[in-house]
């Protein structure tokens, strides 16, 4: 009984021995294990944080191109309304030119009949004053 006996120490020592360096290989593994985990967080973190840089940058340059869109549909609009104006004043402006026309193509037709009646009144008032210098020196 005594040999099964240090048999029986030998092999719980062992057994201890061996459970104790299971453990600390196993805790070694672990160890490295969730350093590396650690890193892949990290560098995984590191990426998030760059995405989330270049949302940023990308949702900014979209608000100013929203706000630069907006501006240009407003000035598109004023533009648009402007011109809307000015060809309602060209119309007007046409009309007005015929209206135009129409009067002074008249005053042209007076005016001549007018030249004509004056053109009549001299040769009459040349013959009148003919007829009484005739009169005059008879």
């Amino acid at each position: 009984m005594g040999s099964l006996r240090i048999v029986m120490k030998i092999g719980l020592v062992w057994a201890l021995f061996t459970l104790f360096t299971g453990c600390a290989l196993t805790q070694k593994w672990t160890n490295s294990t969730i350093r590396s985990q650690n890193q892949k967080i990290e560098h995984l973190t590191a990426q998030l944080e760059a995405k989330n840089k270049e949302i940023r940058h990308l949702t900014a340059q979209v608000g100013s191109k929203h706000k630069m869109i907006h501006r240009m549909t407003a000035r598109r609009r004023k533009a648009r309304e402007e011109y809307l104006a000015l060809k309602k004043e060209v119309k007007a402006l046409k009309f007005d030119s015929v209206r135009l026309t129409d009067a002074n193509s008249k005053l042209q037709k007076h005016n001549l009949e007018l030249t004509l009646k004056i053109d009549m009144l001299k040769i009459l008032d040349h013959r009148v004053e003919e007829k009484r210098q005739n009169y005059s020196s008879e």
